[in-house]
């Protein structure tokens, strides 16, 4: 046991940075487990009910680079007796520069604490984004995470998500169809048959609690015996635009193309001087 002990102590002796090796490995090994558990216990404190921030990774992300940062001081300190704070200092002369070279980097990291402390956007949240609607998944240290609703991803800056190009909307949004409807048959009897037919086909689809309406706009430009017309049908964003205009065209269409045959038939049997 003694004789294992001198020849550990000779190691030790001959080779000065085995020691440093070995204390270093076990430092980054801590660093690792601390991490994981630490960044374990954010998620699940993120995750609950009662926790008033928002589930974002940004927070890991900055309490990873934290742990990291002390685990270097460390290390420098006690494998290799250098005092971290004199790097702290340099830093402070190039940190100007250091600045200006990443200056989008800080931006977005900025812009995603703002983010999330202020809940502008939350995970959760729908947003549209130039055109494109989706579900915030995330927001990181440089970007928010946005899954469209055909499963896609796409990804906002967050110095970009304060601008007025990012609207959040509601779990249900609205949907505008513009149709046509010949004048004479413009009746509200006309239009209740609009919203039943609507409401008969893609019921499982709309809101309960919004339900489809019509909204009258003016005379036609095209045609002054027409007028103008919109049908607003209100879905959850889960539910494809383009499928919910396709459903609510092929509702809507037969009853359009019926009122338009009555229509054109009522001025070819009007007296001419009434044309």
């Amino acid at each position: 046991m003694e004789e294992s002990i001198d020849q550990t102590a000779q190691v030790v002796t001959t080779w000065p940075w085995f020691m440093q090796i070995v204390l270093a490995a076990v430092i980054v090994a801590l660093t690792l487990l601390i991490t994981r558990a630490v960044t374990k216990l954010l998620r699940r404190v993120l995750h609950s009910d009662s926790n008033p921030l928002p589930a974002s990774s940004i927070f890991i992300n900055l309490t990873r680079i934290a742990i990291w940062v002390i685990a270097i001081g460390i290390l420098l300190k006690v494998c290799f007796n250098y005092d971290a704070t004199g790097i702290v200092a340099g830093l402070g002369v190039a940190g100007i520069a250091l600045s200006l070279g990443l200056q989008d980097t800080i931006s977005n990291l900025i812009g995603g604490l703002q983010i999330s402390l202020s809940r502008t956007v939350m995970p959760g949240d729908h947003v549209r984004y130039e055109g494109k609607l989706g579900e915030v998944k995330d927001v990181n240290w440089r970007y928010t995470r946005v899954q469209t609703q055909g499963s896609s991803t796409f990804i906002i800056p967050n110095s970009k998500m304060n601008s007025n190009s990012i609207e959040s909307i509601d779990d249900i949004h609205s949907i505008t169809i513009p149709i046509t409807i010949p004048l004479p048959l413009c009746t509200q009897k006309f239009l209740d048959r609009i919203v039943a037919a609507v409401l008969d086909r893609m019921g499982d689809a709309l809101s309960a609690d919004n339900p489809p309406t019509v909204l009258l706009s003016g005379t036609s430009s095209f045609d002054g015996t027409y007028i103008d017309a919109q049908v607003i049908i209100f879905a959850g964003w889960e539910r494809s635009d383009g499928v919910l205009i396709d459903q609510a065209l092929r509702a809507i269409t037969p009853l359009l193309q019926e009122a338009d045959r009555q229509h054109r038939a009522q001025l070819e049997a009007a007296p001419e001087g009434l044309l």
